[in-house]
């Protein structure tokens, strides 16, 4: 299993740490930055190595069709639509994990997956 695959467990963890790991992001860009204007490589590194764990939230797909999670899919112009690697970085990203896939309609939510397979 991709560390980039969207369980239950994974998604219910980047809805609870979206803000937290947003803000951690931009303070990261904020570092970034300031490391090139003071010229010190480690502030650079440490950056991001706070973003690393936000990033990898942000870059979750759905277990079902393998949509990025945080992406509306068929939001990509024209030009990159029909190109699979293009669609996605081209497509809306969203700052709020919808409840199901924009692709394949699959559930984010554990308890609507749990009764969609019960008898």
């Amino acid at each position: 299993m991709s560390l980039e695959t969207g369980t239950e467990t994974r998604l219910a963890l980047a809805r609870r740490w979206e803000v937290p790991a947003r803000w951690a992001m931009h303070l990261s860009i904020a570092g970034i930055a300031l490391s090139w204007l003071v010229q010190e490589f480690w502030v650079a590194v440490a950056s991001a190595v706070v973003a690393t764990p936000a990033a990898w939230l942000f870059n979750l797909h759905c277990p079902a069709c393998a949509w990025p999670a945080y992406r509306v899919h068929g939001t990509a112009n024209a030009k990159h639509a029909a190109d699979q690697l293009l669609a996605q970085l081209h497509s809306k990203h969203l700052w709020k994990q919808p409840t199901a896939c924009s692709k394949c309609g699959h559930s984010f939510r554990l308890s609507e997956n749990i009764s969609k397979t019960a008898p």
